[in-house]
């Protein structure tokens, strides 16, 4: 009884030491009950404090972390989270080549798929945010969409034609009209 009774006095006598430590980091911080599953120990002055995003234990009566309170870092949370979201099935096309986009649709509860057939004059970004531009010319007017590679309202992509072209983005063709506007095709 006289042993908890002192480490009790020693514990409560280490946050007072640790609260200038805490007051320094600008850290907010909450005391806690749990059961240390390192030492087998029962605290009840342990914090749990937040530094730039990361939560991190502080134990003012132990030398150790506890593990139950550790958590792994956000952006590996977002890595994984963006790593499930990535299509696999993404045909290789590059600028100049000729696309159809099968586009999902939602009209109320129905749901169909829409064809958008055209040259793909622009791509930009990677990873989940990689996007790429299609133009068509419809009934004389010229028509441009930006579809993201990895929607899920991007339903699939099939390339029919291979270009042979020289640059990065195409938009001069914007400003060329019928046979002008074509791109050479690879052999």
């Amino acid at each position: 009884m006289i042993f908890l009774l002192i480490s009790s006095v020693f514990r409560l006598w280490q946050c007072g030491l640790n609260k200038e430590k805490r007051k320094k980091e600008k850290t907010f911080t909450k005391p806690i009950d749990f059961f240390c599953l390192i030492c087998y120990d029962y605290y009840n002055c342990a914090y749990v404090s937040t530094y730039n995003g990361n939560i991190r234990t502080v134990l003012c009566n132990a030398q150790h972390e506890c593990s139950k309170f550790k958590e792994e870092p956000t952006m590996e949370k977002i890595q994984a989270f963006v790593n499930e979201q990535l299509k696999t099935d993404v045909p290789k096309f590059g600028i100049g080549d000729g696309v159809k986009v099968y586009i999902r649709i939602t009209e109320g509860e129905k749901e169909r798929i829409q064809l958008f057939e055209g040259t793909v004059i622009a791509k930009r970004g990677g990873g989940i945010s990689e996007t790429f531009t299609v133009r068509r010319v419809s009934y004389g007017v010229g028509v441009e969409k930006t579809f993201p590679i990895h929607s899920p309202n991007v339903d699939k992509i099939v390339v029919f034609r291979e270009a042979k072209v020289r640059r990065a983005k195409l938009y001069y063709l914007r400003d060329r009209v019928g046979k002008a506007a074509k791109v050479k095709e690879k052999v």
